[in-house]
């Protein structure tokens, strides 16, 4: 099949411009996750936390009832769908949801055997599992989009 850019099997100007955005988006990702991640101190990661959740509650930005553990778990969920969103426009696949899940319970581990002022949590690895499965179905979702409006963009000027 030959491309728009008329080179047989090379990819669309679409295709590659995702790819490129899902390298970005991955690399951010990876790099705001492992700071979380593996940061020694649970106690300031809480402490941010905290922080955030009061600035929020005291410009009304969040519900009068959100506590700073509703945030954390937002945060969890919020950590990995960059991560997901990224890997799956480089290759949109679904399971890489599940590989994400198994990657935070890798990251649990760590924190477990090798940060102590890290406590690891299993609540933790769903969270995470779950912004993991919605970063993954957003770029599938992408993905397609792109696919579709390519594929009907090529077919108009060929037919």
């Amino acid at each position: 099949m030959t491309s728009p850019t008329g080179v047989p099997g090379a990819p669309s100007r679409s295709t590659t411009a995702l790819r490129m955005a899902g390298v970005a988006i991955l690399l951010c990702g990876l790099a705001g996750a492992g700071f979380i991640l593996f940061h020694p101190s649970g106690w300031n990661i809480n402490r941010l936390n905290v922080e955030i959740w009061s600035w929020l509650r005291g410009h009304t930005v969040i519900p009068s009832g959100t506590t700073p553990e509703h945030m954390s778990a937002l945060w969890n969920i919020a950590l990995f769908i960059p991560l997901g969103l990224g890997l799956s426009l480089l290759h949109p696949r679904w399971w890489w949801a599940v590989a994400l899940m198994c990657a935070s319970a890798v990251v649990e581990a760590v924190q477990l055997l090798l940060l102590e002022q890290r406590t690891p949590e299993l609540l933790d690895i769903l969270l995470n599992g779950t912004g993991g499965a919605i970063g993954t179905g957003l770029g599938i979702l992408v993905t397609r989009t792109f696919e579709k409006r390519a594929s009907v963009s090529i077919d108009s000027h060929h037919g």
